[in-house]
């Protein structure tokens, strides 16, 4: 008669600890491994935009306005007043809810921006023909031009980053428009991605 090997109640416990620890690594792994295809993909969305702004700056001389202080549309804000969406209505010919700029048009321009940036290809959240543009975590991409831009450049395009918190948009909010630009406001543990150097 055969005879099976018995295990004991030891055996069988650093079994179950060591599959608990590769699951524990595996999941941890992935989560780095997602954390990183995020980050790649929003600094890539930000590059791009980057990009297409100022390509049309070039043959414009303008760069899109961000959102209205004053009666921003349901859904414009992100957290507050001060932190606002990339948002592109085709509909209405509107970028950020302006369809002109300096008493001209806005069609030509978003019509440009359409081809350049390819909507279709963004992460982006669509309700009908209206796009905001997202980052790697899903969540919108502030845009500023204005007196809480942090940027020396001509705009800020941020994304919250992992923790989903704007630490770098807040700070421009409590400082207000005579923000002085100082990376040491800056938490060091921040994580948001931007179109600016945030080394110290």
């Amino acid at each position: 008669m055969r005879k099976y090997a018995e295990f004991t109640l030891v055996e069988m416990l650093a079994v179950v600890a060591i599959t608990a620890i590769v699951i524990a690594l595996s999941i941890g792994g992935y989560n780095m491994a997602m954390k990183s295809s995020r980050e790649a993909a929003t600094k890539s969305t930000i590059l791009k935009l980057e990009l297409v702004l100022n390509e049309l700056h070039k043959k414009y001389g303008i760069f899109p306005p961000e959102v209205s202080g004053a009666g921003i549309p349901n859904g414009y804000a992100y957290n507050n007043s001060s932190n606002r969406y990339f948002i592109i209505d085709l509909d209405d010919r509107s970028i950020n809810g302006y369809t002109h700029l300096n008493n001209h048009s806005l069609a030509r321009y978003i019509s440009d921006f359409v081809k350049m940036i390819d909507l279709e290809d963004m992460n982006v959240l669509r309700e009908d023909n209206c796009y905001t543009l997202l980052d790697g975590w899903d969540q919108p991409l502030v845009y500023r031009t204005h007196a809480n831009k942090i940027n020396q450049g001509a705009f800020d395009i941020i994304s919250a980053g992992n923790d989903l918190i704007f630490n770098i948009a807040d700070i421009a909010t409590e400082k207000g428009g005579d923000l002085d630009y100082d990376i040491d406001d800056f938490p060091e543990a921040i994580d948001d991605i931007t179109n600016f150097n945030l080394d110290k």
